[in-house]
């Protein structure tokens, strides 16, 4: 982890939810069984890449883990995340 001034640079951890579409007509939150079939979990090889092709949505984790006080937000610019991948949790 690296304290910049104004932002806190984290590491993507190797594991990953691939949001699946297809599989599935309708994510309902209260049933645990449709976010379990709309998803393929992910796990990348230390030494590989994963690709995430455009139009496809990913959930990753960070190494760290980040507590945020309640009277603070945190605030991910949309166009970063999709161009370096960030991911916040």
């Amino acid at each position: 982890m690296q304290l910049q001034p104004a932002s806190v640079d984290l590491r993507l951890a190797n594991e990953f939810l691939v949001y699946r579409p297809a599989q599935i007509a309708c994510l309902d939150p209260r049933k645990p069984d449709t976010l379990r079939a709309a998803t393929e979990r992910v796990i990348v090889p230390d030494d590989d890449a994963f690709i995430l092709h455009p139009g496809e949505f990913a959930l990753g984790s960070t190494v760290e883990r980040v507590r945020i006080p309640s009277d603070q937000s945190v605030i991910v610019p949309s166009f970063i995340a999709r161009a370096t991948s960030l991911t916040t949790t």
